[in-house]
């Protein structure tokens, strides 16, 4: 499990030798587990880590040597890059400068069996003549990778023939060559990055699984040096449960089955108090050992060690999450930014319950310990209730549920941030540590929109003939960069929704329009107030339309010219008269241009006016 990423600032001295006590116990050699003391065998030696051409522990920096040697670094749309660039892998010269590094970082770490030339964590491959002619012989960008690899591990053997060179098969690496194989001295590390992780990787039929599997019996079939890094958290939100418990055993032995030499699983490291951390890390321990073993004893003998009479609900707990992810039938990535996709109502109530039965047999067994434990365990959930708390009322009023958990959200909010800084939480995310002002952004606290004023569309008209739809009143989104709410003296109440023309995503997105009043079958003439800052008049500024999420139908999607939307004051658009349903939503996305040519968009209101 993950070790790697750990910021190990957050733990003392004496906890990191902890650590690597429990680590030996674990059988946790990896290389980063340095804090293992010697007398138990220390951590297996890897120099490097990842992403050596420069981005990390860099072997050819640019700063050192692109000023001297541009054709060193990837040639990109006729340009020697020196940022977010790759090496020229086809250059001798170059190769012969990683040789004497390599075997000068060898030299300086006797204990090594491994050193890492790997790709950075970007794209940017060569397009040279050169190594665009190998990629095109070798049908992927792997050919001129392996090729490279090859002839610098060659030359390595010579001086240090007992070490091993690594290098990855990630992202546009990761499709295996038709040719070139790799020599008995190089290590593939294949990643699992783009795969979905609520099925397995050996029989998941999701695209990303299917190709994965594809490439991994390519590897198979030529190196029998196989490495393996897969995911096995979620790295936008370590606070979002992640369901993906149910597969950690069957891929495990998956890799096994087909050879693999050394997995690395690349977990949750930074967050203290995310998904099952503890259980996921001992879980993943004892399947990396003994990949036979019986993952269900595992996880009760875990679970009745560690919580006690707690056990049995927050097991329940575990395989709620997991049968969610699974029902709900969409890809679950290790990168998403919520659950709104597949964790309902239904399920975030039943979560509250089985919680609710853990810490009462914890209080039961009258032990203070196991009741802290419990309720560290119960935060992501108050996280995905406290983030979600307008949207889950929403949807219970919507349907007459009940929703349950805390009376106050505020409070709730409170004790929430509290107990972030009793366990020192550590990140929220990979690389970002909860801010100061977590409590910031929760929506609930924010302050409801100023009214806007009557269109002339509905002048005249009683409230309740009319819907109108303002900032609040749309879905919002954790994505960075997607929208912002802005001062705008020409909307209607003084603000609007920016959206840049970087993407094309649906970020103004309403709720289920029966939230507002709507009515399954009823009329309604559909409005839009809209404008964009453009230099130019031609093409389009946007799309909007209205989608019916029950009957995954899109009922009317329309391109709005920038002709008909340029300039500073507002435009109104008629979608016409459309027969709603409670299921259905307004949404407005921006269209993918050049800045030069239009910048941004911007929502004034959405409007609904009844028509029977």
């Amino acid at each position: 499990s993950d070790g790697c990423f750990t910021d190990h600032s957050l733990v003392t001295e004496d906890e990191q030798r902890a650590m690597g006590i429990f680590s030996a116990r674990l059988r946790l050699n990896g290389h980063d587990h340095y804090s293992i003391p010697d007398e138990y065998g220390g951590p297996n030696g890897l120099i490097g880590w990842v992403h050596t051409f420069y981005q990390i522990n860099g072997l050819l920096p640019p700063s050192k040597y692109f000023d001297k040697h541009p054709e060193w670094y990837s040639l990109i749309n006729g340009e020697r890059r020196k940022e977010n660039s790759q090496l020229c892998l086809t250059n001798d010269q170059m190769r012969e400068e990683m040789v004497r590094v390599v075997n000068e970082r060898i030299r300086a770490n006797p204990g090594a069996t491994m050193i890492s030339i790997s790709q950075n964590d970007w794209k940017g491959n060569c397009e040279c003549e050169k190594c665009t002619a190998l990629d095109e012989h070798e049908g992927t960008p792997a050919g001129s990778l392996i090729h490279f690899i090859n002839k610098v591990a060659e030359e390595v053997e010579k001086e240090h023939p007992g070490i091993l060179i690594e290098t990855l098969a990630y992202q546009y690496t990761r499709k295996p060559p038709k040719h070139v194989r790799p020599r008995h001295n190089v290590v593939i590390r294949l990643c699992s990055i783009e795969c979905s992780f609520s099925e397995t990787l050996a029989e998941g039929k999701d695209d990303a699984n299917v190709a994965f599997r594809q490439d991994l019996e390519g590897w198979r079939a030529m190196s029998s040096q196989l490495y393996i890094w897969d995911y096995v958290t979620n790295f936008s939100n370590y606070f979002a449960p992640h369901p993906n418990f149910h597969v950690l055993a069957a891929n495990l032995r998956y890799f096994v089955d087909c050879g693999a030499i050394g997995i690395f699983e690349q977990g949750d490291s930074g967050c203290r108090v995310g998904d099952f951390v503890r259980l996921r890390a001992w879980y993943l321990a004892h399947l990396l050992w003994d990949p036979g073993a019986d993952e269900k004893r595992l996880l009760h003998e875990f679970m009745d060690g560690y919580y006690g009479a707690a056990a049995p609900h927050l097991i329940q707990y575990i395989e709620l999450i997991s049968e969610a992810g699974q029902r709900a039938n969409i890809p679950i990535r290790c990168f998403m930014n919520d659950t709104r996709g597949w964790l309902t109502l239904a399920d975030i109530n039943r979560a509250w319950e089985l919680f609710a039965a853990a810490a009462a047999a914890a209080a039961v067994a009258d032990d203070p310990v196991l009741a802290q434990r419990v309720r560290r365990e119960r935060l992501p959930l108050d996280h995905v209730w406290l983030r979600h708390y307008q949207l889950l009322q929403r949807e219970a009023r919507r349907t007459g549920a009940e929703l349950l958990g805390p009376e106050d959200p505020e409070k709730a909010l409170i004790e929430f941030c509290q107990l972030l800084k009793k366990y020192n939480a550590g990140e929220y995310r990979q690389g970002r540590r909860f801010p100061e002002d977590f409590a910031k952004g929760f929506t609930f606290r924010q302050e409801p929109d100023p009214p806007g004023d009557t269109p002339n569309e509905c002048a005249g008209f009683p409230k309740e003939r009319w819907i109108d739809l303002q900032e609040s009143d749309y879905i919002p989104r954790s994505e960075p960069n997607l929208y912002t709410v802005v001062k705008d003296d020409a909307a209607s109440n003084g603000l609007s929704r920016r959206m840049p023309n970087t993407h094309q995503i649906w970020a103004c997105h309403s709720y289920p329009l029966g939230d507002y009043g709507v009515t399954d079958d009823s009329r309604w003439r559909v409005y839009l107030r809209l404008r964009c800052d453009a230099h130019s008049h031609q093409g389009n500024a946007m799309t909007v339309g209205i989608y019916d999420d029950a009957g995954r139908r899109s009922v009317v999607s329309k391109p709005i010219p920038v002709s008909a939307v340029r300039g500073s004051e507002y435009q109104s658009v008629d979608l016409g008269v459309q027969t709603l349903r409670k299921q259905m939503y307004v949404w407005i996305a921006p269209v993918v241009r050049n800045r030069q040519e239009v910048e941004a968009v911007y929502v004034d209101r959405v409007f609904l006016v009844r028509s029977d």
